[in-house]
């Protein structure tokens, strides 16, 4: 596997296969694209997770630019010939675990995620991610363009929401670079977006990670009203909590930043144990 080919349409068509239109399926065929997306992890040599590497182009790039250990996490077993074929090719450096993203519970302690999520769980993903015991110290996605703003949006905007409180209250989120719908085959009807996600150093205890879910949920589930109305079903005192964050009730979720929220879980926690 010294040289191995770029996973170009033609090489595709080769090795028989095409994207499944029942499965949602786009190739990513730039090798630009995948190149820049594997910048981050170029010096490390802690080992690197794929999501779904599919016929392997952004795995074309994590070997060719990186020296770290490669899993292969892939549960569509039409892919599993060409993977298998790269485990064997260089077994030292290549795993390939097939399975289910979501039926893995064991990471190292160190080690980095990538990967072109399906847009569908993609949110999903990156929660199971950062709210388990060792989250990765750093991951690269492509994702849908929209999601990608939620991850990184500011109080005030349409794109505030759950997502965006949770992935700012546990990481830094920013946007890497947006890809065309062309870079893919065939080409999707929307833009997509690749994401860098590091983790903060300090974790969030497991309890207060739990509080904020629920004050979100609760919340960003009914972000039209006012959080007077909102959160009541939340708070055994609601008059004494809005009193303690210094709020009135009458804000709307998207208004609260990140440490108001984180606030308000820490009043939740208060007020059940009392």
């Amino acid at each position: 596997m010294k040289n191995p080919p770029y996973p170009d349409r033609d090489i595709l068509h080769t090795w028989g296969l095409s994207p499944k239109k029942s499965l949602g399926q786009n190739f990513l065929l730039l090798p630009e694209v995948v190149e820049k997306m594997v910048v981050p992890f170029e010096s490390t040599m802690d080992p690197i997770y794929e999501i779904g590497p599919g016929p392997g182009a952004l795995t074309w790039a994590l070997y060719h630019f990186t020296k770290a250990p490669l899993t292969l996490i892939e549960k569509d077993s039409q892919f599993y010939p060409i993977l298998e074929r790269l485990q064997k090719e260089d077994s030292n450096r290549i795993t390939l675990l097939p399975s289910d993203f979501f039926h893995i519970k064991d990471f190292p302690k160190h080690y980095f995620v990538t990967g072109n999520l399906p847009y569908n769980v993609a949110t999903e993903m990156i929660f199971k991610l950062l709210t388990q015991d060792h989250p990765p110290q750093h991951m690269v996605f492509m994702v849908q363009l929209e999601v990608a703003e939620r991850l990184y949006a500011k109080p005030g905007s349409k794109d505030y929401g759950r997502l965006s409180v949770m992935v700012q209250w546990l990481a830094k989120a920013w946007r890497q670079q947006v890809v065309p719908s062309e870079a893919f085959w065939p080409a999707p009807k929307v833009t997509s977006a690749v994401v860098e996600i590091v983790p903060h150093p300090t974790r969030k205890p497991l309890a207060l990670q739990k509080a904020m879910s629920q004050i979100l949920a609760q919340a960003f589930g009914h972000r039209r009203k006012m959080i007077r109305a909102s959160l009541k079903k939340v708070f055994p005192d609601l008059e004494a909590t809005f009193q303690a964050a210094n709020l009135t009730g009458t804000e709307r979720p998207e208004d609260l930043s990140v440490q108001t929220f984180e606030d308000l879980a820490k009043i939740y926690q208060k007020q059940v144990k009392a």
